[in-house]
């Protein structure tokens, strides 16, 4: 499981990890060009959910 899409789980589950997740994001799909191959990312291939908006 990409290190991004544990961060994304833990935020949804009101867990704080520290760590950025937009970069994790941004250094997903930099590797995926280095590598020329996709990785496993769920996240950085269909972004996250939109946040709920306040009434």
């Amino acid at each position: 499981m990409a290190t991004e899409d544990v961060v994304y789980l833990l935020q949804q589950s009101g867990l704080e990890s520290g760590l950025d997740l937009d970069e994790l994001i941004h250094a997903a799909h930099w590797l995926e060009q280095i590598m020329e191959k996709p990785l496993p990312s769920m996240l950085a291939r269909a972004g996250g959910f939109p946040q709920a908006q306040s009434a």
